[in-house]
C-alpha cells in the first residue's frame, strides 16, 4: 500500500468512479450528488478503490465501496473505510446504514449488524439508493458511531489553506476542539 494515495474525489474523476463501480456491480448514477463526500484510492494516477458518504444530519448512509480485482485483500477496503468513518465524524454523524448485496461479512467484522429495513430512518429510507437503485433484497445494516473511538488518519488531517501565507486543519468533537496552524 505503499504507492497508495487516499483522497477527496475531484469531479473530473466521476467517469473512473463510476468504471469502477459499474465492474463491481454497484449501482452509480446518483453519485454525482454526492462526490464531495466520496474518498478514493489512486495508485499510479489510477482510481483502485472508492467509498462514499451521504450526510443526513446524523446519521449517514455508507455506500459505493468498491475495490479493483487486483488489488482486494491488500487492506485498500478498510483503510477506505477508516477514512470516511473519520470524515462521518468530522460532518457529525452518529450513526451509520448501508445496502449491501455481497459485503455482509466485510462489514460485520467491522461492527456493522443487521436492521429491518422498515428500523431505519426516513432521511436515509427516501435515498435513491434504498428507493431502487439498491434490490429490496439487499441486506440493510446499522452500526453506532458516536461513541467509536476517532481516529483520524494522518492524510485526513492534511494542512488546508486558511489565508494566503498560513495552513490549518481543525477536529471538533462534541465536548473537544483542536486547531492547528502553519504560518
Amino acid at each position: 500500500m505503499k504507492d497508495v494515495e487516499f483522497r477527496f474525489a475531484d469531479s473530473d474523476e466521476i467517469e473512473p468512479i463510476q468504471q469502477l463501480l459499474t465492474e463491481s456491480g454497484l449501482p452509480h448514477e446518483d453519485i454525482g450528488n454526492h462526490l464531495h463526500n466520496f474518498i478514493i484510492a489512486n495508485s499510479s494516477k489510477d482510481v483502485i478503490g472508492v467509498i462514499g458518504l451521504e450526510v443526513y444530519r446524523k446519521v449517514g448512509l455508507l455506500r459505493s465501496l468498491a475495490v479493483k480485482s487486483a488489488y482486494q485483500g491488500k487492506g485498500i477496503g478498510k483503510a477506505l473505510y477508516t477514512r470516511i468513518l473519520a470524515h462521518a465524524h468530522l460532518r457529525g454523524v452518529k450513526v451509520l446504514y448501508l445496502l449491501t448485496t455481497s459485503a455482509e461479512r466485510f462489514f460485520t467484522k467491522l461492527g456493522f449488524s443487521k436492521v429491518a429495513r422498515d428500523n431505519v430512518p426516513e432521511a436515509i429510507k427516501s435515498t435513491q439508493e434504498f428507493q431502487g437503485l439498491c434490490p429490496s433484497t439487499a441486506v440493510s445494516m446499522i452500526k453506532e458511531v458516536e461513541n467509536d473511538a476517532h481516529y483520524f488518519p494522518r492524510d485526513v488531517l492534511i494542512l488546508q489553506p486558511d489565508v494566503p501565507g498560513a495552513r490549518m486543519w481543525g477536529i471538533i468533537l462534541e465536548k473537544t476542539m483542536f486547531t492547528y496552524f502553519e504560518v
